[in-house]
């Protein structure tokens, strides 16, 4: 899917999906491609469970850990 618009928190991205066929997985909610985290300028701390989405002077802050922990939010 090309061109979509995707929503995330207060930003809108225009963005390209690839649709994979495979089993869900609960530790495996989603995978962000890397033309998207370039995109947002995204930093990944592994060791804390963050991630950090920055569009301009704007700023999004994701603690995956707990969002892994309620998966269904």
């Amino acid at each position: 899917m090309e061109d979509v618009l995707v929503k995330v928190d207060k930003f809108i991205f225009l963005v390209d999906f690839v649709i994979m066929d495979m089993e869900e997985h609960v530790e495996v909610p989603f995978i962000l491609g890397r033309l998207f985290m370039m995109t947002t300028l995204a930093l990944i701390d592994v060791n804390n469970g963050k991630l950090k989405i920055r569009v301009q002077d704007k700023e999004l802050n994701f603690n995956v850990l707990e969002a892994m922990q309620h998966p269904n939010i």
